[in-house]
């Protein structure tokens, strides 16, 4: 399943509401309707093209670090 949210130091503010809200959701339809696979080789070709992928891209950030003068 793919998040886009991230994680560590570039994870999404509203990543926990988000969630939240998608459980909620998830909960409404599972409640209000019945689920049938149409076609059965569909739905196992489907399953065996599931990939999980999770990607950072960041810029170069040139830093200049100068020592400190002692007091």
């Amino acid at each position: 399943m793919f998040m886009p949210f991230s994680q560590g130091p570039m994870v999404c503010a509203g990543k926990n509401v988000a969630l939240a809200e998608m459980r909620a959701v998830v909960s409404a339809v599972i409640q209000q309707f019945d689920f049938d696979i149409v076609d059965k080789s569909c739905f196992e070709r489907w399953e065996g093209e599931i990939r999980e992928i999770f990607v950072t891209k960041r810029g170069s950030l040139p830093v200049l670090l100068k020592a400190r003068k002692p007091y």
